[in-house]
């Protein structure tokens, strides 16, 4: 059923529910796409498209987004934000560098952008040297870890100013983007009080296919 239809709407719906899927992952969890009328998406007018208004939410610090959902692409809203980052940041990239379980690409990324203050995925490329979709990887899964943060996007700009193409992310550390009083609205006890109350929040859902176990079980959260 198709209960967002502009912007603000999906942002006070993000906010009602805590968190939101981009598209369909898990079944039960309601999405950004399974709840807008399909003819709205891929417009021309951006502030009347979906698909432009995750990056506008990560850009105003609306919501949070990225592969933040057990990996999968999604919002996070503010009320919610500390739960998850408690739940998923287990270890800092220097301790799983320093143990031998990040990649050197992830730590070669990881200590590109602690130089700046923010990067796009073109700049990653080129500081890196990865090709193909190796970065890519390591792109999502240092979001799936809350250690990057996508802060918005940027345009390839043409010798008039003006920017074309597709637009592609640009990333910021979490510590960094988050802003400072949204850890004020969660402060779990420890990991398993954050994964119980995401558990609480898609309960309160009142989804009959949503399976709460399975959903832990593909999330890894603790009960």
């Amino acid at each position: 059923m198709a209960r967002i239809a502009t912007y603000e709407d999906f942002i006070a719906r993000a906010e009602e529910l805590g968190f939101l899927t981009l598209f369909p992952t898990v079944p039960g969890l309601p999405s950004l796409e399974g709840e807008t009328p399909p003819g709205i998406w891929f417009q021309d007018d951006e502030a009347q498209d979906p698909w432009s208004w995750k990056s506008r939410a990560a850009e105003e610090k609306r919501l949070a987004y990225g592969c933040l959902l057990g990996g999968a692409k999604g919002f996070v809203a503010p009320r919610m934000y500390g739960h998850f980052f408690r739940a998923f940041h287990r270890r800092s990239v220097e301790e799983r560098w320093r143990d031998g379980v990040l990649s050197p690409l992830a730590w070669k990324t990881w200590s590109a952008l602690q130089e700046r203050a923010s990067a796009g995925t073109r700049e990653l490329r080129r500081l890196t040297g990865a090709k193909g979709g190796r970065l890519d990887a390591v792109l999502a899964d240092l979001q799936r870890t809350y250690d990057f943060a996508i802060a918005g996007r940027e345009y390839r700009i043409d010798r008039m100013g003006r920017p074309y193409g597709w637009a592609s992310n640009l990333y910021e550390p979490v510590l960094r983007w988050v802003p400072e009083g949204w850890w004020d609205l969660a402060a779990p006890r420890d990991r398993r009080d954050a994964s119980e109350a995401i558990l609480a929040a898609a309960a309160a859902f009142d989804r009959k296919d949503l399976d709460l176990d399975a959903l832990a079980k593909r999330w890894e959260l603790d009960r």
